[in-house]
């Protein structure tokens, strides 16, 4: 996945060694303090763990190396805090943020190159893959002129779209960013274009895929799926769904539809005769 990462360099001179380095992601996030103001935190964490909830593998630390994705466990024992910078400190002042963000990064960076001590003696070191978070944090830290805030708020307009994505052209004329097909046209427009006048400190400072130096932003299925697109599709599919259930008004429908979801986290073979009827009255055949 990251093939030309720069840490293979090292590891082919002999600088670093594979069984020593361990992989990371780097992520920031804006809470919320006691007077809800912002406060940016930002930390860092292993891409390896101890599975998921669904699919626990056990430490991590054994003679087989079992690893799973870095989701079970307890936040204190899996994220690890860099630093943290209450909003009053840069609402007015973005040069306080870009301060920040390099005394970090470049704490991490000289982690990452010289090692870090553990208690055995040993150097272990943290290998950044990329920075992740949500999409006014990706926006602020990596300077980007394309992304989320271009999208279009009207039909037309008489300036064209900068794009709306930092990976591809997506949101550009002849860009079209809602077409969802295997051969939209962004599709060959990845990593074409830097997304960015001026370089953050990330890819400036942090071993990365120089190649590929967007792909260092990582794009986050949370906000982009679970909060993005996804929930919009979601609802779209319930709001066609509740025609073609019983009820003289739209209430009754979702309540019936309700009732059919509690039905079926009680037992699942109940969801298949459900939907297979569902699927029956959509395609207008007789039951």
């Amino acid at each position: 996945m990251h093939g030309s990462h720069e840490v293979f360099d090292l590891f082919d001179s002999g600088d670093l060694h594979m069984e020593t380095s361990w992989p990371i992601f780097l992520h920031g996030d804006e809470g919320t303090t006691y007077k809800r103001d912002g406060c940016m935190v930002f930390s860092v964490h292993s891409c390896i763990g101890c599975g998921t909830a669904s699919h626990r593998c056990g430490p991590v630390v054994n003679d087989e190396m079992n690893e799973g994705i870095n989701f079970a466990g307890h936040a204190l024992e899996t994220r690890f805090l860099l630093g943290a910078l209450l909003r009053e400190e840069y609402r007015d002042d973005h040069e306080v943020y870009l301060q920040f963000m390099e005394l970090l990064v470049n704490s991490v960076d000289a982690a990452s190159r010289r090692g870090v001590p553990l208690l055995s003696g040993d150097l272990l070191h943290p290998i950044p893959l990329g920075n992740k978070g949500d999409w006014p944090y990706l926006a602020t830290s990596a300077n980007l002129f394309r992304s989320y805030r271009n999208v279009p708020k009207a039909p037309s307009s008489r300036v064209a779209c900068t794009g709306i994505c930092h990976l591809c052209l997506a949101g550009r004329p002849n860009f079209d960013y809602e077409n969802m097909s295997d051969t939209a046209p962004y599709a060959a427009t990845f990593a074409t274009e830097d997304p960015w006048d001026e370089e953050a400190v990330f890819t400036r400072v942090l071993m990365h895929e120089k190649e590929r130096k967007c792909f260092f932003h990582k794009v986050d299925l949370f906000h982009t799926i679970t909060l993005g697109m996804g929930k919009s599709y979601a609802a779209s599919s319930l709001a066609m769904l509740q025609e073609v259930l019983p009820g003289s008004s739209i209430d009754e429908r979702m309540g019936e539809m309700s009732a059919l979801y509690i039905e079926y986290c009680k037992d699942p073979c109940f969801c298949c005769v459900s939907f297979l009827t569902l699927h029956v009255l959509l395609s207008g055949q007789d039951l």
